[in-house]
């Protein structure tokens, strides 16, 4: 009886069995393998997606048969749904790095690239340029091919030797202004217009001073330091033989005994040049001189006989002084 009772028990076990092996698994409660069936990667894959345990937010590890039959352990670190056997994963503030190692890095000859976000809030990619804004450690040295600001250092470098303002920019100085070095000194205004004035007083220059123009009112020349040349007219050779621009020159009238008249170039005035024209020395017995403005560019100095206005031949090598102002 013991005999026949253990052969009909392994018969309903083994029944039992068989139909479990037909069964397929419901609701996630079996995975559907018969009793000694080594499931493929397929299978153990399809029943952990549907069985999968995890904590929402935090990292887990969740175990996989790769292709040769290993099993092996991914780390998941989010929210995770299960598609068709395929795992999405939303990242969590948890998984995101708050804090990075920070090295002191004084000494690094070569270019270094600053990283910028695209907000100032939340958690977003780093980017950087390669052409637009570098860093050099060694030298202190930041680039960049534009900057819109307030300067609040004390020193503006300009490695081109050139800095330039924008149409209608101002350039304030609130204490004093020093431009230093060893090369002499440029600083060059529109062509058609530029001023020089403090708005509470009259200017004051220290030192020796050199203006290439020097504006009145209407903006036209007064002086020029463009040094006048001889033009036509006088003797033999005449010559301007000193000058500080139109301010005041002389001229040699030249050798001969005979001429009476000679024209001079001048810088472009606005209009013309008034001009004064005596001896440099004992004058011309009973001569006198006057300048006439022929253009905006030159002028016409003629020697006269006091009493009567006619021409009069200039003493060969007359030295005379002039003065001229612009209008």
């Amino acid at each position: 009886m013991k005999k026949i009772f253990k052969a009909v028990r392994n018969s309903v076990i083994s029944v039992v069995l068989l139909l479990a092996s037909f069964c397929t698994y419901a609701g996630g409660s079996s995975p559907g393998l018969y009793y000694g069936q080594v499931p493929t990667a397929g299978q153990w894959n399809s029943y952990f997606a549907a069985k999968l345990d995890y904590t929402p937010g935090a990292v887990n590890t969740v175990p996989y048969w790769d292709g040769s039959g290993s099993l092996l352990n991914a780390i998941i670190s989010g929210d995770c749904t299960a598609v068709a056997n395929v795992f999405t994963c939303a990242a969590s503030s948890a998984a995101v790095a708050t804090t990075t190692t920070i090295t002191d890095d004084v000494t690094t000859a070569s270019t270094m690239y600053p990283t910028w976000v695209t907000a100032n809030t939340g958690n977003l990619s780093q980017k950087t340029t390669s052409t637009k804004l570098t860093f050099n450690p060694s030298t202190g040295a930041l680039s960049s091919t534009n900057f819109i600001g307030t300067f609040a250092g004390n020193t503006v470098t300009t490695g081109t030797g050139v800095l330039t303002l924008g149409a209608g920019k101002t350039t304030a100085f609130n204490s004093t202004s020093t431009w230093t070095g060893t090369d002499a000194q440029t600083y060059t205004f529109p062509t058609t217009s530029a001023t020089i004035a403090r708005t509470d007083a009259a200017q004051s220059f220290a030192g020796a001073q050199t203006f290439v123009t020097v504006a009145g009112a209407s903006s036209h020349i007064l002086y020029s330091t463009t040094a006048p040349t001889i033009a036509s007219g006088f003797g033999t050779s005449p010559s301007v033989t000193a000058n500080n621009g139109t301010a005041a020159f002389t001229v040699n009238v030249g050798t001969g005994g005979t001429a009476t008249s000679g024209v001079i170039t001048m810088p472009a005035a606005t209009t013309g040049w008034a001009c004064k024209v005596s001896p440099n020395a004992a004058p011309q017995a009973a001569a006198i001189m006057y300048s006439v403005p022929t253009s905006a560019t030159s002028i016409t100095v003629t020697n006269y006989t006091l009493t009567t206005g006619a021409a009069l031949a200039w003493t060969a090598s007359t030295v005379i002084s002039v003065t001229c102002t612009g209008y």
